[in-house]
Parts: C-alpha cells; structure tokens; sequence
C-alpha cells in the first residue's frame, strides 16, 4: 500500500507543478504588455552594447520619441479604444500605416526606417498601438 500512495503523491505533484507551468505560459502569452517610454530603453541597454541591430533600434527609438506627432484614436465594432500616433507632414499625399507585432510597440519595430518615411519620402507615418498593448484598450 505504501508504494501506491508514493505514485499517487508523485502523480499530484506532477499535476500541480504542469499545472503551474501552463499557467505561467498563459500570462506570459496573454497578459496586457505595456512599457513606459523609459523603460523601452532601459530594457535594451545591456544587448544595445553589444548588437548592431539593437543599436539601429535605440537610435529608431530615439529618432521616434524626437518627432513631433499627434496622438488619434478609433473605437472598434466591439466599443474598445484603439490608439496610434501620427507623424510627418500634414499636406504629404501617401501615408504609411505601421504595425508593431505580439508584444512589442511600434517604435521598435519601426524606428530604423522613420527617418527614410518622414525625412527621405516625406510621407506621413501612423504607428499604431494594437489592441491591448501601449495607449489602446482591451485584452
């Protein structure tokens, strides 16, 4: 009897331990992601250093936040606010609609090639805030 109450117990502890583990998946994979403007760069500082590309990246950061930009908002079918900045010139015929992927924000995602839209192009840039990450609503 004392050896089926040893695999019970295992079994159990095997039970909680997958269970704790999916769950941790689960808010990792579906929790609200926002980041202050300050800690975008404090989390890329220590691999800026050492990465060509993250250093592109905090330069685009940087390039991003230095653009002036007015902030606009749209309510979806559902009645959650969505959210977006847009930069460059108001009387530019084209402009470019940018969208960052699954937890990340747009001036990461597109800050290296801002200056080449906004300087070179002269287009207008709307880098918009999907559902449930930086100024937009939702889940």
């Amino acid at each position: 009897m004392p050896v089926w109450g040893f695999i019970l117990l295992l079994v159990f502890l095997c039970a909680v331990f997958y269970a704790a583990a999916g769950y941790a998946v689960f808010l990792f994979a579906f929790r609200r992601f926002r980041l202050s403007p300050r800690a975008r760069y404090e989390r890329r500082a220590e691999t800026a250093k050492t990465s060509e590309t993250e250093t592109k990246i905090q330069h685009g950061l940087q390039y991003a936040d230095a653009c002036y930009g007015e902030r606009v908002y749209i309510r979806a079918r559902d009645g959650v606010r969505l959210a977006g900045r847009l930069l460059g010139n108001g009387s530019a015929g084209v402009t470019v609609l940018l969208f960052h992927g699954y937890r990340s924000f747009a001036e990461h995602d597109f800050g290296c090639v801002l200056p080449f839209y906004l300087d070179e192009m002269g287009y207008r840039v709307l880098l918009a805030d999907q559902r449930a990450h930086g100024e937009s609503e939702g889940k």
